[in-house]
């Protein structure tokens, strides 16, 4: 009853009570019982038996326990919490070791920063890839590294981040020793600790500057293009079906076909 109905148990006979299951090989005799539950909430988290009183039990013995119990309930909670801590910080500690191989790994460029936006690590594939040791890193922080037309507004976004602690996506360009500029995009979200404490933003940082490169010369083949079609007064369009998807200026001109006009059709 003590357990399933979380309520006071007392026997003074426990040889003739019907509640009795028997007591264990070796126990010692009991003349009289008393159960009380120990409860948390709603929740049952122990048992609180005492026996042999020699004038036995009634239901003033929970009042009279009542401190005891109290504290036998704080002390299992805090064991609870402790119990719980210590086994989340093995967890952190074997999950540390494992995200350090993957922070070093060559497949990854990766920084940290604290909860000002100052960074406080830099990985070796991150270093190498701006040409510059971990003490130069320090000595001349990455944000310094960014191309100048790119700075201020970037800087602007970091910053702001780090402030309402959220996370951040971005293009950007940064400069390697030799004043080459390369693209980049960064992804970066805030870093919490196991009490939900902001500590700062971990980012991974993913090279793009040949993509950015292809981008940058097929723009520049359409505007000669472009320039072209304008001076032999001819034009380009793509047509699927019946609709016309795609219109350039100079066929537009030609052909009367308005691009602002949903319907193309021909």
């Amino acid at each position: 009853v003590a357990l399933t109905q979380k309520k006071l148990v007392i026997s003074n006979n426990p040889l003739a009570d019907q509640r009795s299951g028997g007591l264990p090989k070796g126990h010692k005799a009991m003349q009289n019982f008393a159960a009380i539950p120990l409860i948390k909430g709603n929740e049952l988290i122990g048992l609180c038996g005492i026996a042999n009183k020699p004038e036995g039990y009634d239901e003033s013995i929970e009042k009279t326990l009542k401190p005891l119990i109290v504290c036998a309930v704080a002390m299992i909670v805090h064991f609870r919490f402790l119990k719980d801590k210590i086994e989340n910080l093995i967890k952190i500690e074997n999950s540390e070791a494992h995200l350090k191989v993957i922070l070093e790994s060559d497949a990854l460029m990766i920084w940290e920063s604290d909860k000002l936006g100052e960074c406080v690590y830099f990985n070796k594939t991150w270093c190498v890839f701006l040409d510059a040791s971990p003490e130069e890193m320090v000595q001349r922080p990455w944000l310094q590294r960014i191309h100048p037309e790119d700075q201020e507004w970037f800087k602007v976004l970091y910053f702001n981040n780090h402030l309402h602690h959220t996370s951040f996506h971005s293009e950007l360009r940064v400069m390697t020793r030799g004043e080459e500029h390369r693209w980049i995009i960064i992804n970066a979200t805030p870093r919490l600790s196991i009490d939900n404490e902001y500590l700062g933003h971990i980012g991974i940082v993913v090279d793009i500057t040949s993509k950015k490169k292809i981008e940058i010369k097929l723009k520049k083949n359409e505007q000669l293009l472009s320039f072209a079609q304008l001076i032999a007064k001819t034009g380009n369009w793509l047509r699927k079906k019946d609709t016309i998807e795609y219109i350039s200026n100079e066929a537009s001109e030609i052909l009367g076909i308005s691009k602002d006009n949903d319907d193309k059709t021909i």
